[in-house]
């Protein structure tokens, strides 16, 4: 630690407050990679979320909720278990080539928010 100063020293110094949790991730099929937002609050209106899930496990998450949608309702299933969408490059640019141009897309949240299928 020689030569480290300031917060760099404490960083260095630190002690570990919690072992990392065992996380398994899951490949989940894909309906569809491209979800409306449909929030006036939001400026842009399509967005694409990879996964379900996120291993950060922040309790005051918007997205903590949407394990239940799978049947999941443990609490820390949200950060121990993420569900990644499996790639199909056809349904994906498919998508793609659906929307206007100029659109502008989000890219990675926490989740696919809950959308009845009619909003899709």
């Amino acid at each position: 630690m020689d030569g480290l100063i300031g917060i760099a020293h404490l960083a260095a110094e630190s002690p570990s407050l919690l072992e990392k949790k065992r996380v398994e991730y899951l490949e989940l099929p894909a309906r569809s990679y491209l979800t409306r937002c449909t929030s006036s609050r939001m400026p842009f209106r399509w967005m694409i979320n990879l996964y379900r899930g996120c291993e950060f496990g922040c309790k005051y998450c918007y997205a903590r909720y949407t394990h239940e949608f799978m049947e999941l309702r443990d609490p820390g299933a949200f950060e121990r278990r993420i569900f990644v969408k499996r790639f199909d490059p056809q349904l994906f640019h498919g998508e793609l080539r659906k929307l206007p141009l100029g659109e502008h897309i989000a890219i990675g949240s926490a989740t696919d928010p809950y959308q009845p299928a009619e909003a899709r």
